[in-house]
């Protein structure tokens, strides 16, 4: 292959991968604009209404151990295409949904399909640099880079449900999050080419005459990767604690501080440009030194925190804070997506990147219930936003112990 056509192929990869991950966007989205019409739609209760997000969620830890199993085994390109089309397809059936029980299994599915798709957008994007470009500085560049595509994901199903007005039907919003992935997916299958570090790496196996697979428990904590592994985890946790306790809360958490409900609007969607701009920035300091990098994220992330919480009624200070605290909770997820495909060989890159994406998504769960849990108890919106500092420095202290471990041989 020359180099004009690896540059193409590498650039395809790229925008099919960014529109997957921005499908993604959308869907996450989406679960929270017609939540409200869902409940009135099918009647709701509010156990119900907490297993809709918390199916998907479930779907999705599954979804990304299993994918990121069977992209080791049948390769990157046929599981996330598959992934894709899964995530699509109950997608658009959740508008043929006939009562709670049915939406809260289509909701698990997507979820299944969703979970499936991300690691293999991560592992197609950590290979796909050129021969010179496989070391953890280009993969964290290749995977940060796509940070934009889920907040934009997010953006165009608010701007959906804005330009149809407020009477919007549900099952419209839903529709278009389910054909866009099928269209992804069905693109993918002529135009997604397979990681090509993936096929070299068969190709000397065969040669070997090395067919048998690795087991689970070898891929994450053999050839001295049990470290590195349980490191990933923890700060994947204690990071998407913080990220969706702020995700789900932080409109919630504002007027409780005092700001209107248009103003507490305008501070949330500030976490979401922060997150843009951190990831893409975060990525591209990391040639600076990964240590540097990790310590400057978590301590103006705990900065931000600090500040979001003593900020008051004070406006223009919580757009600061939030836009912070948005650049470096979002931007550090993205650091550590980045980072994990660096510490797993080929053999096994899909098995631990999807195991870290699992495994993180415990903090997503957690990050809600504290909120909930914490506000039902009486404590403030100062309090709350508190007691994520721990969470924090958990997370700083697991990364950067990370950045000092040493990185697989093709991924050094």
């Amino acid at each position: 292959m020359n180099d004009s056509s690896a540059t193409s192929n590498r650039t395809i990869t790229f925008i099919l991968c960014f529109l997957g991950a921005m499908a993604e966007g959308y869907d996450l989205q989406a679960g929270g604009v017609v939540l409200a019409k869902l409940v009135a739609a099918f009647q709701l209760t509010p156990e119900q209404r907490t297993w809709i997000p918390t199916a998907n969620t479930i779907g999705l830890l599954i979804g990304a151990l299993i994918g990121g199993w069977m992209a080791d085994r049948i390769g990157r390109k046929k599981v996330l295409q598959t992934s894709m089309l899964i995530f699509g397809v109950f997608m658009v059936a959740t508008t043929y949904a006939w009562d709670a029980q049915s939406l809260i299994a289509m909701r698990f599915l997507v979820g299944l399909g969703l979970g499936g798709a991300m690691p293999n957008i991560i592992s197609l994007l950590a290979e796909s640099g050129g021969a010179g470009q496989q070391n953890a500085k280009g993969m964290i560049s290749r995977v940060t880079g796509l940070a934009a595509a889920i907040p934009f994901g997010g953006f165009l199903c608010v701007v959906l449900a804005l330009t149809i007005g407020g009477g919007f039907d549900w099952k419209t919003i839903v529709m278009v999050g389910g054909v866009v992935p099928i269209v992804i997916g069905l693109l993918m299958i002529p135009l997604l080419g397979e990681s090509q570090v993936y096929l070299n790496h068969k190709s000397s196996q065969s040669a070997r005459g090395q067919t048998a697979p690795v087991g689970a428990g070898e891929a994450l904590f053999g050839g001295g990767r049990g470290l590195s592994t349980l490191l990933i985890w923890v700060a994947g946790i204690c990071t998407l604690i913080v990220l969706y306790l702020l995700l789900g809360w932080l409109p919630v958490l504002m007027t409780g501080r005092g700001l209107t409900p248009v103003q507490a609007t305008w501070v949330a969607s500030m976490f979401a440009l922060g997150g843009a701009i951190g990831a893409v920035g975060l990525g591209y300091l990391m040639r600076l030194g990964h240590k540097l990098v990790v310590t400057v994220t978590y301590g103006l992330m705990a900065i931000g925190v600090y500040m979001l919480a003593t900020v008051g009624n004070q406006f223009n200070i919580a757009m600061i804070a939030t836009l912070i605290v948005g650049i470096f909770v979002i931007g550090g997820q993205y650091l550590l997506y980045g980072l994990s495909p660096t510490y797993y060989p080929t053999a096994v890159r899909g098995t631990g990147v999807g195991a870290a994406v699992s495994i993180g998504r415990v903090g997503a769960v957690l990050g809600p219930w504290l909120a909930g849990n914490l506000l039902a108890g009486g404590s403030t919106s100062a309090e709350v936003i508190m007691a994520i500092l721990p969470a924090v420095a958990v997370a700083f202290v697991a990364a950067f112990w990370l950045v000092t471990r040493p990185h697989s041989a093709d991924g050094k």
